[in-house]
């Protein structure tokens, strides 16, 4: 039987959690967080397969590199307000990588769709 798992978890500034670091850790790749002006870079580049972004045709070019997308959102960030979620997938072996990456793909685009209404005050997207 094909096993897999899927969690969401917001990340909460008010918990010391951000997002550019949570990107950088599951990314694994190493990136400059802004706010605080220090290199986050967790290694172990062998755990990850494929990461992207998924955005709106609307979207701003500079925003396919995460770098720039989540320092921009931390940067439009009010409060303690949670703007950024870490999904976690583990698919069944049983797909091929490219079934897997294709799945992950199609999922991407349509939580993009989904969760692509930001307020005014956002200023990240024009309408």
């Amino acid at each position: 039987m094909a096993i897999y798992h899927f969690s969401r978890n917001g990340v909460s500034p008010a918990a010391g959690s951000s997002a550019v670091k949570a990107s950088a850790y599951l990314s694994g790749i190493s990136m400059f967080r802004e706010l605080t002006g220090v290199k986050c870079s967790y290694g172990r580049t062998d755990r990850v397969v494929a990461h992207g972004v998924a955005l709106p045709e609307r979207a701003p070019a500079a925003f396919r590199d995460p770098e720039a997308l989540w320092n921009a959102a931390e940067a439009a960030q009010c409060g303690n307000e949670c703007y950024a979620h870490r999904e976690k997938m583990a698919l069944p072996k049983e797909l091929s990588a490219g079934e897997r990456k294709c799945l992950m793909e199609d999922y991407a685009g349509k939580v993009c769709l989904l969760y692509t209404s930001p307020s005014p005050r956002d200023g990240l997207l024009s309408r």
